[in-house]
């Protein structure tokens, strides 16, 4: 991803989905997108999002209250993609 002029990267598992009308977290970066695909996974669904300042992220998410049909239900749906500071790695 890149922000600023940065690229950086965050590791896939460290993104909390969230919807995009929610309040942002506090202590927490963010961006919105749009879910663009979805595989689920047996015990976690991996979600490639359209950042909306371009570009993607991908997220994966742990299944411990979601079935296969709700995971894919998400395709097309908006988000914000919220992620700690610390979690992200500039890439030279």
């Amino acid at each position: 991803m890149e922000s600023n002029g940065r690229r950086f990267t965050i590791r896939p598992e460290k993104i909390r989905i969230v919807e995009e009308a929610e309040p942002a977290s506090n202590g927490y970066h963010g961006q919105t997108g749009q879910i663009r695909e979805v595989a689920y996974l047996g015990p976690v669904t991996r979600y490639i999002v359209d950042l909306d300042g371009g570009g993607e992220l991908v997220a994966v998410k742990q299944n411990l209250e979601t079935s296969s049909q709700d995971a894919l239900d998400a395709r097309g749906r908006r988000v914000r993609l919220e992620w700690r500071p610390e979690y992200t790695f500039a890439v030279d």
